[in-house]
């Protein structure tokens, strides 16, 4: 007898902070439950593992108390790849098909061209995280996005694979798999976020997803409902932190904590006069006003908006983001953070929602991708259902008449 559900589970790994969460999804495989647990990051430095036993015990403790509130143990999960060095590149495949004498494209040529590039682009020190097809020519037609059915003497494809140097993967598959766990999949953290944040509308119209983390920003580009390019700035949230704690002379911890509940990324215009009172080591306060604290965002942030703006005007244009930039993380919601990120880059940016799900705190948005990414690739089996077009009759129907197609 079928399991009523398979529960899904990722491991979100950044320097800061580590997300294990459990997802449970009905028959459509829409997400019905979610249980989450963090804590603080160990033994990873800069989205670098720096010492896998200190990461390792970090994971076990956080799985096993998972595993301890859901009472169920956990056997495989996807995890999140944190490092800032991950390559954009683009292959391309060809396959000539005009052997046979209908030269009819099946799936099966699909994936042999998609292959083909796969290879063709994979480096010997590199670890794919993804692999999306761009698109596909047919003869003289290009751009094509399925071309399944159309008759041909030759298929090509372009590729897009997203890859991580291969002693940093199999350090973070190492990480995890000494505690006991299987590591079904790693991608992106940012592409997981996006996953659980976009809607299929925005993507397919044209978007820029910008997700702010704690050491690097990344930025995502979709249009026609595909990624097409990536790109990563070397600074994110912690370089905030780092400028408050410089200028107002107070520990980095504290810097963020105040970030987060006094900061604003626009201090003109606003009532900020209110004071802060900040902990000395002799015991004492110190008042800190408000403003003070919101000039030292506002600067930094024109610094990182100016570079961010640089790359974007220098490889995008604004026509091709309709459905604008969306912005995710806990920076993003700073008083005035994304109106000054649309002052600088001269387009429509608003706040990345999680919609759909039983959660709604977008700091979550990275490890719930991991679970519907998972969920994504979980095979469906649904046996002799006569309704719904996809049962598994149609399926051997369907493989059977590629077969004759492609050998007779």
């Amino acid at each position: 007898m079928m399991p009523k559900y398979v529960p899904h589970y990722g491991l979100e790994i950044a320097s800061d902070i580590i997300t294990a969460v459990r997802a449970i999804s009905d028959k459509s495989g829409k997400i019905t439950e979610v249980s989450c647990k963090s804590c603080p990051s160990s033994g990873i430095r800069d989205g670098a593992i720096k010492e896998l036993g200190l990461l390792s015990e970090v994971i076990s403790g956080l799985l096993g108390g998972l595993s301890a509130s859901c009472g169920q143990r956990i056997k495989s999960l996807t995890v999140s790849m944190p490092s800032l060095r991950l390559k954009v590149k683009r292959s391309s495949g060809l396959l000539p098909i005009s052997e046979r004498s209908n030269k009819i494209i099946t799936s099966s040529d699909m994936d042999k061209v998609t292959r083909q590039a796969y290879n063709l682009g994979l480096g010997i020190d590199e670890y794919v995280l993804c692999s999306i097809p761009q698109s596909y020519a047919v003869d003289n037609q290009s751009q094509l996005m399925n071309p399944l059915g159309l008759y041909s003497h030759r298929l090509g494809v372009e590729l897009l694979l997203v890859t991580a140097l291969y002693p940093e993967a199999q350090n973070l598959i190492s990480s995890v798999e000494r505690c006991g766990y299987k590591v079904k999949a790693v991608i992106s953290s940012s592409l997981a976020a996006s996953l659980s944040t976009l809607r299929e509308e925005e993507k397919a119209r044209g978007c820029c997803f910008l997700d702010i983390g704690y050491d690097f920003i990344r930025m995502l580009v979709f249009k026609d409902g595909t990624l097409r390019g990536m790109e990563c700035f070397d600074f994110g949230s912690k370089d905030l932190d780092c400028a408050l704690a410089r200028e107002l002379k107070i520990p980095y911890e504290l810097a963020g904590q105040i970030k987060a509940s006094y900061g604003a990324a626009f201090a003109a215009n606003k009532d900020l006069e209110q004071e802060v009172l900040v902990s000395q080591k002799d015991k004492t306060y110190r008042p800190i006003k408000r403003r003070l604290i919101s000039n030292v965002l506002e600067n930094k942030l024109r610094d990182m908006f100016a570079l961010i703006k640089e790359r974007f005007s220098s490889r995008y244009r604004i026509e091709d983001f309709p459905a604008g930039v969306i912005v995710c993380g806990k920076d993003a919601l700073l008083d005035g953070f994304l109106e000054s990120l649309e002052d600088s880059l001269g387009v429509a940016v608003g706040l990345a929602k999680m919609e759909g799900l039983p959660v709604k705190d977008v700091s979550l948005a990275g490890a719930i991708g991991l679970v519907k990414h998972s969920l994504s690739q979980y095979p469906k089996i649904e046996l002799f259902k006569l309704s719904g077009g996809r049962n598994i009759i149609e399926k051997i129907a369907r493989k059977s008449k590629e077969i004759y197609q492609e050998y007779f």
